[in-house]
């Protein structure tokens, strides 16, 4: 894979990569490594994205100030007026739908900075992450991440995506996703018709692995699994995940938040 250029980054964006990586899949777990870079780098990203074009209003400082507790307990009643419910990440999918995806079984779900990680039980050397995000800076992360992997080398399309996120449109910086060439012969990028405002299906082979993208974008969420499997086959891989995009949209309550997501 090409090497992407180095960029300029504050001491404060470096102890933000530091903390990411920090933060992968859980104790006793094996990291990925395409994966956890992934998730770094598009947390880096982020940063510096909400940082230079983002100026909050007034209620959101206050929010910022609220004591920890409080914003949890806030947090923790459903269905109370103006209050989001707290989403567990790892109450998306079982552990059997991980294995599913897998095909063999799967450790039981990791939860880690609004993500829920799977791996093959065997090995530990595949990776199932999904989400659900409603903040801005969540979804500036993951979308940014997967564009890191699927625009390399499409400056253009990635100029597009960028702009959107910077507009907050998801559903237009997924579309920029797939409006870019698929023509190279290690991606596989697919419009997935039906599934909220925009949705693709992606899939890089490298050697004997592969990542594999599914990305979800309404007005206000942006749901997704990002995977590091074997070789195998995209199709039957879409096929499995795909019912799985539905049902998470179909439970998703009207407002939440996401445990440790920032």
């Amino acid at each position: 894979m090409p090497n992407k250029p180095r960029r300029p980054i504050a001491a404060a964006l470096l102890m933000l990569m530091a903390a990411a990586l920090a933060c992968s899949p859980a104790a006793g777990a094996t990291a990925t490594p395409l994966v956890a870079l992934t998730q770094a780098a598009a947390t880096i990203t982020a940063a510096a994205n909400i940082a230079a074009t983002s100026n909050p209003a007034p209620t959101a400082a206050r929010a910022a100030t609220q004591p920890p507790a409080a914003t949890a307990a806030a947090s923790a009643t459903p269905g109370a007026s103006g209050q989001a419910t707290a989403l567990d990440p790892c109450t998306l999918i079982t552990t059997a739908d991980a294995t599913t995806i897998l095909g063999a079984p799967a450790t039981d779900g990791v939860a880690n900075v609004g993500y829920c990680t799977y791996q093959d039980v065997a090995a530990k050397s595949q990776t199932v992450r999904v989400f659900a995000f409603r903040t801005r800076l969540s979804i500036t992360g993951a979308i940014l991440g997967d564009t890191s992997e699927l625009l390399i080398g499409d400056t253009a399309a990635t100029a597009k995506v960028n702009a959107a996120v910077n507009a907050g449109d998801w559903g237009a910086a997924v579309n920029g996703m797939i409006a870019s060439p698929a023509g190279e012969p290690d991606r596989t990028l697919v419009k997935l018709n039906g599934l909220g405002d925009a949705a693709l299906f992606a899939q890089l082979s490298l050697g004997g692995r592969r990542l594999v993208f599914a990305l979800v974008a309404k007005k206000d969420v942006v749901i997704g699994f990002t995977m590091a499997l074997v070789a195998g086959d995209a199709a039957a891989t879409q096929k499995a995940v795909v019912p799985l995009l539905q049902s998470i949209l179909a439970k998703l309550p009207p407002s939440f938040t996401v445990n440790g997501a920032p």
